[in-house]
């Protein structure tokens, strides 16, 4: 009896553990699970909510300096908070599979690619209007790996940190840029900025269809697009 327990206990050697070619390497889900373990052990928030949705309305200032109220909805991954003097520290998280698919640094503080301010944004002005003393931290990407030979995943890529009370970051060197000695509060803000650009030009109907390729089968908007009409653009814009 001993002996078959043991056998069953065992992992198959192409598990998700360990690798065929090493015993000794951890596969991809301990290789996850001890990044998540490390990044709460170094941080001093805690996980407040999963797969949180938001259907609220941002302050946006147009590129004409108007402000205005825009709707916006979302489902946010993760989001950690932790009380300090400057209130409560707000960190959003966005789960990818690999390290290929999250956005740069450079991408997200140009305002190429506006996900993770969109959801820093929103997810503090809702708790503002819930009562909670929410100020933006951190925005980052987590990702999982997909193959168990990879050494580039699974990783934690921070593209908006406060550098004050953000979270800790093993190699700050890509955030060395101007942008990076304000507050996270200040780098949204103005990064929402270029989302008026971005928007004022949707109303406009002169927005460029350029979607990554396999976005239209997840896109809500599908049945809407001109990309089927006017066919792909070779400007890159925002996805």
């Amino acid at each position: 009896m001993t002996g078959s327990s043991t056998s069953i206990m065992q992992s198959p050697p192409n598990s998700i553990w360990d690798t065929p070619t090493s015993a000794d390497r951890a596969g991809i889900l301990r290789r996850w699970l001890a990044l998540e373990l490390s990044i709460q052990r170094a941080s001093a928030r805690r996980p407040a909510y999963f797969e949180h949705e938001v259907d609220d309305a941002i302050d946006i200032v147009g590129p004409d300096g108007t402000l205005r109220n825009e709707a916006v909805s979302m489902r946010v991954d993760r989001i950690d908070i932790g009380t300090g003097e400057e209130g409560v520290g707000v960190v959003v998280t966005d789960y990818k599979t690999t390290r290929s698919s999250t956005a740069s640094r450079r991408d997200v503080i140009s305002g190429v690619k506006t996900q993770m301010t969109l959801y820093l944004a929103a997810v503090t002005a809702n708790m503002k209007k819930n009562g909670i003393p929410a100020v933006a931290a951190c925005a980052r990407y987590v990702t999982f790996g997909r193959s168990m030979r990879a050494t580039e995943d699974p990783v934690e890529r921070i593209v908006i940190n406060d550098p004050v009370i953000g979270e800790p970051m093993a190699d700050r060197s890509r955030h060395r840029d101007e942008a990076a000695m304000l507050s996270a509060e200040e780098q949204v803000s103005a990064l929402l900025n270029v989302v008026g650009g971005h928007v004022d030009r949707m109303r406009a109907a002169s927005y460029p269809v350029d979607p990554v390729d396999g976005a239209c089968r997840m896109c809500s908007f599908n049945e809407l697009c001109r990309i089927d009409h006017w066919g792909r653009v070779s400007q890159t814009v925002i996805t």
